[in-house]
């Protein structure tokens, strides 16, 4: 089960879509609608941007949370990724993370804020 939360189901029945109309907008079967519903699957970012499109909400909206999840995965993979570097002394290492975490978040700040 996915641990992305959706609203797809809400905003398909706000605009008085089925599933079958829905997945037929987004060119693909009614299952793939109905298993990104349920949350069995998440949607790939081509059918999040669909579903933002087509139900006319941000994507934000749509996956409540997406972008702080993200944010935790990358910071995770950053850590990992420095964690790997043996040339830098602990001290150096744990720096340049907080100067990398700093960069992204401004950056997904940036990036939110011109959604609106």
């Amino acid at each position: 089960m996915s641990k992305l939360i959706n609203h797809i189901r809400a905003h398909r029945k706000r605009l008085g879509f089925n599933q079958v109309d829905l997945a037929l907008l987004m060119n693909r079967e009614s299952s793939h609608v109905s298993r990104n519903e349920r949350r069995l699957s998440e949607p790939t970012l081509r059918s999040a941007i669909r579903y933002s499109i087509i139900l006319q909400v941000s994507v934000e909206d749509l996956f409540p949370g997406v972008v702080d999840l993200e944010l935790i995965h990358i910071k995770e993979r950053l850590v990992e990724k420095l964690s790997q570097r043996p040339e830098k002394t602990d001290a150096e290492a744990v720096s340049e993370v907080w100067k990398s975490f700093e960069t992204l978040e401004e950056t997904l700040a940036r990036l939110t804020s011109e959604q609106v």
